[in-house]
């Protein structure tokens, strides 16, 4: 049964990804595999940045220590750097809106 994606972000990293998203007979939902934690971090960050635009009224909230270290940071990076061209480019490609700054407060 072909697994249905609902985020642009997912479609996108999936599309250069070249393993699969579903390992049967035993994983029962997509798994999305990366080499590193930085780039963990990268792509949650796409992710929740998508979310966010998608859901402006949405609360999150998260671990503290080093669980979600590298997702904070990214976060933090493309809000702060979101007029940069290189990272207008990054989230256009990644299928996120770069109109549409999102309004995040860590804490």
């Amino acid at each position: 049964m072909p697994v249905r994606i609902s985020s642009a972000v997912e479609e996108q990293i999936l599309s250069n990804l070249s393993s699969e998203i579903i390992y049967p007979p035993f994983e029962k939902i997509p798994v999305i595999v990366v080499d590193n934690f930085p780039m963990l971090g990268r792509l949650a960050a796409l992710r929740f940045l998508e979310w966010v635009q998608d859901n402006p009224e949405g609360v999150i909230s998260l671990p503290t220590g080093k669980t979600p270290e590298y997702f904070i940071k990214q976060v933090k990076h493309f809000l702060e750097n979101w007029d940069d061209s290189k990272v207008q480019n990054e989230l256009e490609h990644r299928g996120i809106n770069p109109a549409i700054i999102p309004k995040v407060t860590l804490r």
